[in-house]
């Protein structure tokens, strides 16, 4: 936890700081142990078994920080894909002019509201929140309950019960995201283990302060890289994921309910004539999404 809360920078100087005095911690104790010239042969076959092991070792690291690295774009993909289905179901419903749209809409903010005070900044040992749970599963309840009354809401309305399904699903996905570990305790062991014996075939050779510098090179590169995955394992303790999408779709539905009403009759045709044509309503939506990026 401790590395978890450091600036990036502070972080990534200590874990290379700590490689290194680790490493001449073993160099340095294991020459004047096991001290002495070594036969031409022993060299040879240290040589040999440094390669094999570090060949191992890195390959082990690389699968693993691979792993990480991909669990973490899919779940920046994910809070992006929440972010825009929910400020796609507001501006499909700010189309209809009814109280039953109205109260999802302001539910639709309150969920945006929930998801970035309580699920993310406020709650720091659980991201868990049961009132923004309950939001959602009204907005949902009350899609159901919608009496529509022309083909063009009921469109509407079960794009926007779909969409919102995928939201809880993906509001699932985050929150698993953030409880889970995908690193267990046993490959920190076999990684420490590893970079250990990695040094020790290099005390076939005599000690010197270019050969000490070339081996903390090695054991610096070793060491961000472990503190890179530690980041990896925890990107929502560290700060590396933040609530970002979240709360750039509720700056935009905030500027658009002080927008002018005069917009949205335009909009409406646009709307209209994609149900008349069966396209998806998604796809106006995404016209006024792209809309709220340019101003």
């Amino acid at each position: 936890m401790f590395f978890l809360k450091l600036n990036p920078a502070l972080g990534s100087l200590i874990s290379i700081l700590l490689s290194i005095a680790f490493t001449c911690a073993i160099f340095i104790a294991s020459h004047i142990l096991l001290g002495g010239r070594r036969h031409s042969e022993t060299k040879v076959f240290a040589q040999q078994m440094a390669l094999r092991i570090g060949t191992l070792h890195a390959l082990i690291i690389a699968f693993v920080f691979g792993a990480l690295s991909s669990d973490y774009i899919d779940l920046e993909k994910t809070l992006d894909n929440e972010a825009a289905a929910i400020g796609s179901v507001y501006v499909a419903m700010r189309n209809i002019q009814s109280g039953e749209a109205e109260k999802i809409r302001d539910q639709v903010v309150l969920y945006l509201e929930g998801v970035i005070n309580k699920e993310w900044e406020i709650t720091s040992d659980s991201p868990l929140s049961t009132s923004t749970g309950q939001i959602l599963f009204a907005i949902i309840k009350n899609l159901e309950n919608w009496q529509t009354s022309l083909p063009f809401e009921e469109k509407i309305k079960n794009y926007s019960i779909d969409t919102m399904l995928k939201v809880n699903q993906m509001r699932i996905r985050r929150l698993y995201g953030w409880y889970r570990k995908d690193v267990p305790t046993i490959f920190w062991l076999i990684a420490l283990i590893g970079f250990t014996l990695t040094l020790f075939p290099y005390l076939s050779v005599e000690l010197t302060k270019f050969r000490l510098i070339l081996v903390n090179c090695y054991s610096s590169m070793v060491g961000i890289t472990f503190y890179g995955m530690i980041l990896l394992n925890n990107p929502f303790t560290c700060g590396l994921v933040a609530p970002t999408p979240h709360k750039m779709i509720y700056e935009q539905i905030k500027s658009l309910s002080l927008s002018n009403e005069a917009h949205l009759p335009k909009l409406n045709s646009v709307l209209a004539k994609s149900i008349q044509s069966d396209e998806d309503p998604a796809e106006p939506i995404k016209i006024r999404h792209n809309t709220f990026k340019k101003k």
